[in-house]
C-alpha cells in the first residue's frame, strides 16, 4: 500500500497524531507505569516512553532525521515539529526529497486508530485481552519463521476486531517493558500470518489483572478466566503453543487447600498438584480425578518440560502431556502381552496335565493288556 497522501489528507494525519501527543501529556502518561498481572506469575511493567511514540504511530523519525531537513535530534521533539508542517513535507515530497513510503509506515492508519486500544489496561483493556504471548527466539526454528525483535506480544479481541501490542525489555529497569508497536487488524484470519509468526511454539498466557499506578488493581472475575483458558487451549491446538498458568494453579489450588472440609477428588488432586509445583517436578496426572485439573497438570508438565529443553536449541521434542500417553499406552500394551503369555502358560499347563494323565492312563492300559494276555495263554496250555 502506498502512502499518497494529498496536502488534506496529511493536514488530517497531522491532527490525529497531535491529538495522541496532546492526551497523552494532559494526562501526564510519561510517569505512570501500568502493571500487567499474568496468570504465568509474570508481572509486566509497561512504560510508554517519549521516544517510543514515533514508532507506535507508524512514522520513521530515523528517516526523517537522515534527510538533515530538522536540526532537532531529539525523536519526540521532532514528532511534534513534524504535525505543524503538513506543508512543508508535502512540499518536500512533491520535489521528491521526501518519500512518503518511507517516512510513514504502510498501516500508519491502523496504528494510529488503534492506538489508545492497544496501550491502555482499565477493566475492558483487560477483559478483551485474549493472550499474552512470551516470545523466545530459541523457539523459533520449530516453526522456520524469522527470529523477531520483541519480548511479549499482547493480543486483545474487541468485537471480533484483533489489536496487537509488541513490548520490549527496558534496558534500565528488571521487569519494566517499553511499547514498540502496534497493529489492528479487522478479524482473525487476517492475522493468522502473524500468528505464525509471532505465537507458533512459543509459551502463552492469559492476563489476570492489570493496575495503573497506585489505583486499586482490577482483576478478572472467575467466569471468564475459565473462558480465557479455553481460548488459549484452541491457540495451542493451532499454533503448538505450550500453556502457562502456574500462578492461576498455585492461586486456585492453596484455596482449595485451606478447606479442607471439602476433602473430595478435587481437593486431592489439588494436594497433588500443588506438591508437584512447589517441587517443580512434573505432575504425576494418574493420582487425579478431576479432568479439568488434568488439563491444566498436562500444561505445566509441558511447560516445566520445555523449559528445561530451552537451553538446547537443536533438540526437537514431543510435549510432556505427549509422551505420557505414548508411555501409559505402552504400559497397556506391555500388560496386555502379559496378559496373553499368562493365558497361554495356562493353556500349555493345562495340556501338560492332560498329557500326564493320557500317560497314566496308558501304562495302566499297557499293563492290564499284559495281565489279559497271561490269562489268555494259561487258559491255551
Amino acid at each position: 500500500m502506498n502512502n499518497n497522501f494529498n496536502l488534506g489528507e496529511l493536514e488530517r494525519l497531522f491532527q490525529s497524531i497531535e491529538s495522541i501527543i496532546n492526551e497523552l501529556e494532559s494526562k501526564h502518561y510519561f510517569t505512570k507505569y501500568t502493571k500487567l498481572f499474568l496468570a504465568s506469575g509474570n508481572n509486566l511493567v509497561l512504560n510508554i516512553t517519549k521516544s517510543s511514540i514515533p514508532h507506535l504511530l507508524g512514522i520513521n523519525i530515523n528517516y526523517l532525521q537522515s534527510l538533515n531537513i530538522y536540526r532537532e535530534k531529539n525523536s519526540y521533539e521532532l514528532l511534534k515539529l513534524l504535525c505543524n508542517d503538513a506543508y512543508k513535507i508535502n512540499s518536500l515530497k512533491n520535489q521528491g526529497i521526501i518519500d512518503y513510503n518511507n517516512l510513514f509506515s504502510k498501516n500508519i492508519l491502523e496504528k494510529i486508530n488503534g492506538f489508545w486500544t492497544n496501550i491502555e489496561f482499565n477493566d475492558t483493556g483487560v477483559k478483551n485481552t485474549e493472550l499474552v504471548c512470551k516470545y523466545d527466539s530459541s523457539r523459533n526454528y520449530l516453526s522456520g519463521q524469522l527470529n523477531e525483535r520483541f519480548d511479549y506480544a499482547i493480543i486483545k479481541n474487541l468485537f471480533g476486531k484483533y489489536y496487537v501490542l509488541w513490548v520490549v525489555k527496558s534496558d534500565d529497569f528488571n521487569n519494566e517493558y517499553i511499547p514498540m508497536s502496534n497493529r489492528v487488524f479487522n478479524c482473525y484470519d487476517d492475522m493468522i500470518e502473524l500468528l505464525n509468526k509471532t505465537v507458533a511454539n512459543q509459551e502463552i498466557t492469559f492476563l489476570s489483572g492489570a493496575q495503573l499506578d497506585n489505583n486499586k488493581p482490577y482483576n478478572i472475575e472467575d467466569i471468564l478466566r475459565m473462558q480465557k483458558i479455553s481460548n488459549l487451549k484452541e491457540y495451542k491446538n493451532s499454533f503448538g503453543c505450550s500453556i502457562d498458568l502456574t500462578r492461576e494453579c498455585i492461586k486456585l489450588l492453596s484455596n482449595t487447600k485451606h478447606h479442607k472440609e471439602l476433602a473430595t477428588d478435587k481437593y486431592n488432586d489439588g494436594c497433588v498438584i500443588i506438591d508437584a509445583i512447589q517441587k517443580g517436578t512434573p505432575v504425576n496426572t494418574d493420582l487425579l480425578c478431576d479432568e479439568k485439573f488434568i488439563d491444566i497438570s498436562n500444561a505445566f508438565n509441558d511447560f516445566l518440560f520445555g523449559s528445561q529443553l530451552s537451553d538446547n536449541s537443536n533438540s526437537v521434542s514431543e510435549k510432556y502431556s505427549s509422551l505420557i500417553n505414548k508411555l501409559n499406552r505402552f504400559k497397556s500394551e506391555i500388560l496386555e502381552y502379559k496378559k496373553q503369555i499368562e493365558d497361554q502358560n495356562s493353556e500349555i499347563q493345562q495340556l501338560n496335565d492332560t498329557n500326564k494323565y493320557l500317560t497314566e492312563r496308558n501304562e495302566e492300559l499297557e499293563t492290564a493288556n499284559e495281565k489279559v494276555f497271561e490269562i489268555i495263554n494259561s487258559i491255551k496250555k
